[in-house]
């Protein structure tokens, strides 16, 4: 089976654009087959987008970033920040980078990348996680726990989970290796969880 957590999704090329109102402005997404979520943007993106604090000048890593919906638009709000948006799914960083130049983001950068192997050892204030559910709980829960590698020491990993995907599962996991994990929102299911050393 062809999923959107793959390196080259074979499945034909179909392009549609999404229009979405994200923290308080409007913005425009191209999207793929092959690619997670392709009609719209989903609910859990959507609240894990409008819940993360973040702070001109901090940097994030929007670890499976799909077409890029969380690292754009934080990016907007950090513009002397530095944004790094990553996905195993070449698909997906092309159109990352094309949803970039549609929507002016000038200060992040896009790279191809299986979970954290490829990304660059240079700590992040945040890191931003929409777990790939279909690539299973073995795969998600090696992406928490690389996660503390790439954090500053007071840095925060955001997490959206559906309780019936294991949230409540993955707070227990992530207590094992950071310091504070709260559910910092929770609504239709889903929970974010934010998890810190600082």
């Amino acid at each position: 089976m062809d999923y959107y957590y793959s390196k080259n999704p074979q499945v034909s090329s179909n392009e549609s654009t999404i229009k979405a109102h994200l923290r308080g402005n409007e913005w425009t997404f191209v999207s793929d087959a092959g690619v997670f979520s392709k009609k719209g943007i989903d609910f859990g993106s959507r609240l894990l987008v409008e819940t993360i604090q973040i702070t001109n000048g901090e940097s994030l890593l929007d670890l499976g970033c799909g077409y890029g919906v969380v690292g754009i638009v934080l990016a907007y709000e950090t513009p002397a920040g530095r944004i790094l948006m990553t996905d195993i799914n070449e698909r997906a960083i092309s159109l990352a980078r094309k949803n970039c130049i549609i929507n002016l983001v000038r200060n992040a950068n896009q790279l191809v990348s299986d979970g954290f192997e490829q990304v660059p050892r240079t700590p992040f204030h945040h890191i931003a996680l929409n777990p790939p559910i279909r690539a299973g709980k073995a795969k998600i829960y090696s992406m928490f726990e690389d996660s503390v590698q790439f954090l500053d020491e007071k840095g925060s990993f955001w997490i959206v989970m559906h309780k019936k995907h294991g949230a409540m599962s993955a707070v227990k996991k992530l207590e094992s290796m950071y310091k504070t994990v709260e559910i910092v929102n929770k609504e239709s299911g889903y929970q974010i969880i934010k998890a810190t050393n600082g």
